[in-house]
């Protein structure tokens, strides 16, 4: 398997045909690189011990793009990650395989794809969720769609999880070679 994808010039990993909840999609185009550059450029430890739902810290609100952004960040957040629990992709064993592979042999050229929606990039995609993890967001995004009764809210901590894992796993593999 290493051989073949060492030898692809891109990865596709395929979803499915079901399109994206635009608000979904929102997430990722808009917020997560606005989240991203904030984690960059603060630093991840002035993202920790803030409820992404309750906050009223002006310059975090400020630097997540406003009320405007953030906002409407509060209210679409579980079409995202509902969006990503309703994907079995994230639930199969091979998937870690499978993408530790890719990682390792050109984990720059992994692309995202579902339905006829931009393709999203992987490395964005765990650095997103790496982020959220590791500022303790989770635990609010994960009462809240419980709160909401999400029918996909049982999914929602394995895929998370899921994801963290395989960036984690990823960088310390890629840290030995």
């Amino acid at each position: 398997m290493g051989e073949i994808y060492q030898q692809s010039q891109m990865t596709i990993i395929w979803l499915g045909k079901e399109e994206p909840h635009p608000r979904a999609q929102w997430v990722m185009e808009t917020f997560a690189p606005i989240f991203l550059e904030v984690g960059k450029r603060r630093g991840e430890k002035y993202l920790v011990a803030r409820d992404p739902f309750l906050t009223t810290d002006t310059d975090l609100i400020a630097d997540l793009g406003g009320e405007d952004i953030f906002g409407v960040w509060r209210r679409d957040f579980s079409h995202f990650f509902t969006f990503l629990a309703r994907r079995r992709w994230f639930l199969r064993g091979w998937v870690v395989q499978e993408v530790l592979l890719i990682t390792l042999e050109n984990g720059a050229d992994v692309a995202v794809l579902c339905g006829s929606a931009l393709p999203l990039l992987w490395q964005k995609l765990l650095g997103f969720v790496r982020l959220m993890v590791s500022a303790d967001w989770t635990r609010d995004i994960l009462r809240r769609l419980l709160t909401d009764q999400s029918p996909f809210y049982p999914r929602a901590p394995e895929v998370i999880l899921t994801l963290d894992n395989i960036d984690t796993i990823s960088r310390r593999v890629r840290k030995a070679y």
